[in-house]
């Protein structure tokens, strides 16, 4: 059985934001003690699909694609988080 631990370094946060008279929609994405990110939202994936991509891109765009992520949806409905994981056999 594996086992999963987090790594404890950061996690992102997603949060969906509607089109504008300008601007399509959105997801906003952002991490603690960084300058959130805006990125088009990619109509072709599902919801959880779409929050990920986003969160992906951000990652790697951080210097942060160097492990597993995981994420699930906020319980208060607002978007998800994204947190860094190790998998270990």
């Amino acid at each position: 059985m594996n086992t999963f631990k987090t790594t404890g370094r950061v996690a992102i946060v997603t949060e969906y934001r509607g089109p504008t008279n300008t601007q399509g929609a959105r997801i906003r994405v952002s991490r603690e003690g960084r300058r959130a990110k805006m990125y088009p939202y990619p109509y072709e994936l599902d919801q959880g699909a779409a929050h990920a991509q986003c969160a992906q891109l951000y990652a790697t765009e951080q210097g942060l694609n160097i492990g597993q992520w995981i994420g699930a949806g906020m319980p208060d409905g607002s978007g998800y988080a994204f947190v860094m994981i190790e998998v270990t056999p």
